[in-house]
C-alpha cells in the first residue's frame, strides 16, 4: 500500500490567518488558496484559506491578482526591505566584478583546454624516442654504406648515385632534428606542469636516455 500523506491538525481563526500569512512571507512568491491549503497539508482548509486570503487582501496586507480562473496572492513588500540606491549600486558593482571573474576563468579554462588538446595530439615521449633511435640507426647505416663509396678501394659510383645517397642522408638528418626539437618542446611542456616533481627524477623513472 502507498504511504499515507502527512496530515496536520487543522487550525482556525487567528491561528489559521497567521499561519497563511507567515507561509506567504516565507515563500515570498504568489500562491492560490488551493496551493496554500495543499502545501500546509490541509492544516488550513481550502474554504478557510480562500476566506483568509480575501480578508488579508482587503486589509492591504497582501495583494491578489487574477491568474486564469483563480486568484493568486503575494505578500506586499515593506519599503524598509527594499534596497537603497547605494545598496543597488554596490550590488551592481559586485555583479560586474563576478562577471569579469567568470570571464577570466572561462578564458583560463579555454587556454588549459587548448594546452591539453595540444598534448593529446602530440606524439608521446616513448614514440618520439623510438623514432629518433630508428632515424639514428638509419643514418648510421647510410654512413657505413657511404664510407666505402668514398674510398678508392671500390669501383667509383656515379655522381647521381652519390647525390641520391647524400640527399637521403640530409633528409634524414633534418627529420631527426625536427623530431628532437618536437621532443624537447614536449618535454619542456611536461616540466612546466611538474610543480612538485623533479624533472630529472621523472626522466629516470620513465627510463629515458640522453641523445648521444
Amino acid at each position: 500500500m502507498p504511504p499515507k500523506k502527512e496530515k496536520k491538525e487543522q487550525v482556525t481563526g487567528d491561528q489559521a490567518s497567521s499561519l497563511v500569512l507567515e507561509y506567504l512571507r516565507q515563500q515570498n512568491r504568489p500562491y492560490s488558496a488551493i496551493e496554500i491549503s495543499a502545501n500546509l497539508h490541509n492544516a488550513v482548509t481550502k474554504p478557510a484559506a480562500t476566506k483568509i486570503l480575501k480578508e488579508l487582501d482587503e486589509r492591504g496586507v497582501i495583494e491578489g491578482r487574477a491568474s486564469g480562473k483563480q486568484v493568486v496572492y503575494h505578500i506586499i513588500q515593506d519599503p524598509k526591505d527594499l534596497a537603497s540606491p547605494e545598496e543597488l549600486k554596490a550590488m551592481d558593482m559586485e555583479t560586474e566584478a563576478v562577471k569579469q571573474e567568470i570571464g577570466g576563468l572561462k578564458a583560463e579554462l579555454r587556454a588549459l583546454q587548448s594546452t591539453l588538446n595540444t598534448l593529446k595530439a602530440a606524439p608521446t615521449a616513448a614514440s618520439l624516442l623510438e623514432t629518433v633511435a630508428l632515424l639514428e640507426a638509419e643514418i648510421q647505416n647510410l654512413q657505413i654504406r657511404l664510407e666505402p663509396l668514398r674510398s678508392s678501394a671500390v669501383k667509383p659510383v656515379s655522381a647521381e648515385e652519390k647525390a641520391t645517397i647524400s640527399n637521403e642522408h640530409t633528409r634524414l638528418q633534418k627529420i631527426l632534428k625536427g623530431r628532437k626539437n618536437q621532443f624537447k618542446e614536449f618535454w619542456d611542456t611536461i616540466c612546466d606542469g611538474c610543480v612538485d616533481a623533479n624533472p630529472n627524477d621523472l626522466w629516470e623513472r620513465l627510463g629515458l636516455e640522453e641523445d648521444p
